[in-house]
């Protein structure tokens, strides 16, 4: 896991081609790993493994893989990415998913994500935050930040407490200078 996360600092098709068999390792870490870094060096060619990986047994791998896939731009798998979403039971997948699709320009996804701040599961509500803070931009930042305000006033779990207070901090810290709010 380590060893492919430092290859993120690299790119070119050779650091691609190294990670691509990692998709299907048998460490759910290095999975979740080799989808991220793929990610991050904007590698297109690992698509087709990505996809596959949308059908991993791990709900954790098929999140951050729909969010990847989002984030590396290609509008043809939107249809693969709501069927798979149809289908998809696990709560921390389902945002994987809304993400991936939300960065394919279905901006309709982030009314669904935002309600995931309401999940059972404290671990999805810490991710919610966080990955609101990485999508946010001038048309969303006033809508999302009420939302995590809100959430913030009904919270009673201190881990979720913390990721919500650090979301509203940092979107503060982004926003300020551009004198929105």
């Amino acid at each position: 896991m380590y060893a492919i996360e430092q290859l993120g600092f690299f790119s070119g098709d050779e650091v691609g081609e190294v990670i691509v068999p990692k998709l299907t390792d048998p460490n759910l870490l290095v999975r979740v790993t080799a989808a991220e870094v793929l990610g991050l060096i904007e590698y297109k060619e690992a698509i087709p493994y990505l996809c596959r990986s949308l059908d991993d047994k791990h709900e954790l791998v098929r999140a951050y893989t729909a969010e990847v896939l989002g984030k590396l731009g290609d509008k043809g798998i939107i249809s693969l990415l709501k069927e798979k979403l149809n289908r998809e039971r696990r709560n921390r997948a389902r945002l994987g998913f809304y993400l991936g699709l939300y960065h394919l320009g279905e901006i309709e996804y982030l009314n669904d994500i935002i309600k995931m701040l309401n999940c059972k599961s404290y671990r999805v509500r810490c991710a919610v935050a966080n990955s609101l803070v990485e999508i946010a931009d001038m048309n969303n930042f006033t809508k999302i930040k009420e939302c995590l305000r809100k959430a913030l006033s009904k919270e009673k779990t201190t881990a979720v407490q913390s990721s919500l207070y650090g979301a509203l901090t940092e979107l503060d810290e982004i926003f300020v200078e551009k004198n929105i709010d």
